[in-house]
Parts: C-alpha cells; structure tokens; sequence
C-alpha cells in the first residue's frame, strides 16, 4: 500500500537527510549504506519487485524514527505538529473573540438610534465577499491554459522581497569572508532553494487553512453575537444613505442579494420588502415619526443569513479546498529528487561484503517513480541513461567498465556513451548531439563522469546549466566523480576533500534533482 506522507513527514525527511549530509560531503558513507541497506532487508520486501521509492522513504523514516524515540529526543514534524494544532486552536479563538467584540459594539443600540445596517452590511458582508470574489477570480485565472501566476498573490511578493534582501546580504557578507565560508554560504542559499523547488507552495498551504480558519472564527463571532443580541435583547435595524437611493431600487437591491437563501426562508423572513425598508429608513432632519416596528424587525434575519451564506460558508468552502490541496500536493510529491534516488541507492545496492552469499540481485537504485508519481515538470520518461565522457577519460572508461559501478541502473537499462570536452567538438554540435540522443533513444536522465581532484569551475556549472534545460527541470541528472586515473587502474575512489569542494558547488546551483556521488566505494 502506498504510504501518505505529512507535512510532519516531510520534515522529519528533509531534517534527517541534512543529518546525513556531512558524512556524504567528506565520503565516509559506508556507515549510512550498511545502516539504510539493514533497513531495508529488515522490511522483508521481496528484493526482485524493485519497490517504488515513497515505499521504501516510508520504511526508513519509520526506522529512523524510531531511533530518536528511542533517545527521546523531538523531530522537527512533531515540533511543526504540536506547534501548527495550538497556533489553530489560539488563532480560531482569537479570531471568534475579535469578531465577537467587533459585532458587540456596532450592535450597541440605546433605544433612540437604530443599528445602521448600511453599515453593518458593508463592514460584515460586503468586504468579505468581495474577498471572496478575488479568491475566485485568482483561482480561475490560474486554472486558464498557459497562464503560470503563483497560488498566492502575498506569497509572491513576499517571496520576491525576501529574495531582494537576502541577495544583498548576501553580496555584502561574501566581501568579508573567507573562500571556504563563502561556498559554505553558497552551499547553503542553495538547499534553502531547493526545499523550494521540490516543494513549491507545499508549505503555503497551511498558512492559508489558518488564514480561513480565522475567518471562519470571526464569521462565528459575529453569527453569535447577533443571534445572541436578537435573541436576549431588545434591538433595532434602520438604513440610511447620503446617496440618492430610492425605496425600490434598494427594496430589488436586497432581493437580489437574498437569492442564496429566498427559497428556504418565507418571504417576510428572507429579506424586508419595500413596505419594510421604507419603514426602517433613517433620516436624521425628520426624526423617527416615520419608522415601523416591523420595519425596524424586518433586517436581522436578511443580516444573519448574509453573514451566514456571505462570511462563514465562504471560508469553510476555502477552508475544504486548502485542505483538499494539501492532501492532493503530499499524494503527488515525486520523491524524485536526488535526496531521494541516493536513499533509494544505499537500501538497494547490496554490501558485497556482507551479502554475497545471498545472491541478491541488483535492483535499479534510480528507478523512475510510476508515471502518476512523476512531477508534471519532467520531460524524459524513458530507460536507461545517457553518459557523458570527457575526451581524456574516453579511452580509459569503457562503457562496460563504467556499468560495473553504477549499481543503481539496471542492467537492462542502456547506458549510452558520448563523448565531450574534444579540441574539434563545438558546443553547439555538442547539444544538438545530446537532445538528438535522448529523444531517439528514449533514455531517462543523463550521467556526468568527471574527475573529482579537478575542482568545479564555470565551465562545468554552465555545462550542468545548459543540460538542465534540455532535459526539463526534475529529471535526473547525476555526477559520478572518480578519484586520480592510474595506468592499470582508471577507476580510483574519490578523495573526501574533493568530494566535499563538489558538493557544496553543486548544492550553490540550487538544483535538487542534481545528484553528486562518488563511482567507486571505498
């Protein structure tokens, strides 16, 4: 059964994933791959089914997390969990208080001035439908073909602003650090924008439920208060306008504005006629000699079923819907990125020094996740991959050399080589070489065999750049990095200092599906 992931789930993984980040940085991995490949044996998964990868990041947070409970020591997810249930619980109370409070002083009535329901309405209803109406306008705007806008308007700005200010902080600090601090800063503006690219809004979503539930608290506040002032207490609702508004059309106005409800309620309770408003008309030069008892009655009902059907069930339906997005964005996370694929690569690639007496097949440690899975931005669904090797390795990497390692392709996946780097090769034949290749070939990411002692300059950024956009945003691309070439032995393991240098550059592109492993184990 497929797990569903939480938002606490979600966080617990990502906190986890940083745990492991230093010992991925400085190569000393073997320690995490015996740990993730036990947790894997120990779920008892038939090893030939090739388990889809939320399956398996299931198994090993549950695992994982066991280990903390264990120590007693919190997860951000039950931090985030505990803090989100008392910040809604806080918020909604809040929320009912202040619209409780605000209703309780506009329905003050001391016996010779109505309640002005112009008001009332405008402050109550008014303002809060016209919210309403940009929701839905927003919304339908976003589900038009071809139009890309942020799910939120504030996020957006807010987004942008934050952007702005940590851009100049950052230009002014990196003046007075140091080259090894300054890649630690890059490295870390960079999976701060990660987190963002493989989650996108995720986050925001809870920020907008407790913004509905908030208003569904002040909606309930005024319901409330003006039940209870109707109900305990004796009070009066006139109108009153400085423009020139005649009794009829206000009397269609407020029909029109009942519709919701006129087929439930009688007539006399759904909304005052015109009979009605001409008797609860204040006008302040003539007095009260004109106004009527059932007049001054006649608005409370239209007013409590306005708040009803114009506040309150506004919100709980947004309310439903950011729910309802939540749960559809933790259904659909991918899982893909290259967090996930390395997890996936330590459970399933066997411990040959462990397990080869039993004969455990290698299983794809970089499988594709099923095409309901798959984020809407990926552009290659096909198998096996593309591999890119630099001219002064092509004669020492055969491909049939390079697929002993890579435990985590299949071995009936292909592995197309291409050659890169040539004095003679243009960049553009280059490209046009590599589009051609993945489309004819149907592959599902490309591999990038570099030298780790060789550090990452520009033009191995530019090159990950241009490949990135051929490819689509999340699908896989990888880097598997060897140590110095010897003559009889061209694939070495990787130095821990270089790895660490890679990683870092690489974490600065702020591309999550990019992926940095070493080719050879220690």
């Amino acid at each position: 059964m497929k797990p569903s992931f939480t938002l606490p789930d979600i966080l617990d993984m990502e906190f986890l994933f940083k745990r492991d980040e230093p010992r991925l940085e400085q190569g000393d991995d073997a320690e995490l791959r015996r740990r993730d490949r036990a947790i894997y044996i120990a779920t008892g998964l038939d090893a030939t089914a090739e388990p889809a990868t939320r399956a398996l990041a299931g198994h090993w947070l549950h695992a994982r997390r066991r280990e903390y409970q264990q120590q007693q020591l919190p997860l951000p997810g039950q931090i985030w969990q505990e803090t989100t249930a008392l910040s809604a619980v806080l918020l909604f109370l809040f929320s009912l208080l202040v619209g409780s409070g605000l209703a309780a002083s506009f329905l003050r009535y001391d016996g010779s001035t109505p309640v002005n329901v112009s008001g009332f309405f405008a402050i109550f209803i008014l303002v809060q439908l016209l919210l309403f109406i940009l929701n839905l306008g927003l919304i339908g705007y976003r589900l038009l073909p071809r139009v890309k806008s942020p799910k939120s308007i504030l996020y957006a700005l807010l987004s942008r602003a934050l952007t702005r200010i940590f851009t100049s902080f950052f230009k002014r600090s990196q003046k007075h650090l140091a080259a090894t601090r300054r890649l630690d800063l890059q490295a870390a503006a960079g999976s701060l924008q990660q987190l963002q690219k493989i989650y996108g809004n995720l986050l925001l979503w809870p920020a907008f439920i407790l913004l509905q539930l908030a208003g569904s608290g002040f909606n309930l506040g005024v319901l409330l208060t003006l039940l209870a002032k109707v109900s305990f207490t004796d009070i009066a609702f006139g109108w009153q306008s400085t423009l020139p508004l005649t009794d009829f059309f206000l009397a269609e106005l407020v029909r029109w504005i009942a519709l919701p409800w006129i087929w439930l309620l009688p007539p006399e309770w759904a909304y005052p006629g015109l009979e009605q408003i001409i008797g609860s008309k204040i006008i302040l030069i003539e007095g009260n000699w004109r106004l009527t008892s059932t007049g001054l009655t006649s608005w409370w009902p239209f007013l409590l079923c306005g708040i009803l059907v114009y506040g309150l069930l506004p919100r709980l339906l947004l309310l439903s819907w950011g729910s309802y997005q939540l749960r559809t964005g933790l259904k659909n996370l991918p899982c893909d990125s290259a967090s996930f694929r390395q997890l996936r690569r330590r459970m399933l690639t066997p411990m040959v020094h462990i397990e080869a007496q039993q004969q455990i097949p290698p299983v794809t440690a970089r499988q594709q996740p099923a095409p309901e899975q798959r984020s809407q931005q990926a552009t290659l669904n096909g198998n096996g991959y593309l591999v890119l090797i630099p001219d002064e390795l092509w004669d020492l990497c055969a491909v049939d050399l390079l697929a002993q390692h890579l435990s985590d392709v299949d071995k009936n996946s292909p592995l197309v080589p291409i050659r890169y780097g040539a004095i003679e090769q243009s960049d553009l034949a280059f490209f046009d070489q590599v589009s051609s290749t993945l489309k004819d070939r149907d592959l599902a990411g490309i591999v990038v065999l570099q030298e780790a002692w060789q550090p990452p300059i520009r033009e191995i950024t530019t090159l990950l750049g241009h490949l990135r956009r051929i490819i689509g945003s999340s699908s896989p691309l990888s880097i598997a990095l060897i140590g110095k070439p010897a003559t009889n032995k061209p694939l070495s393991p990787v130095q821990s200092q270089d790895l660490t240098i890679w990683l870092k550059t690489t974490n600065a592109l702020a591309d999550p599906y990019l992926d940095v492993f070493p080719l050879v184990a220690d």
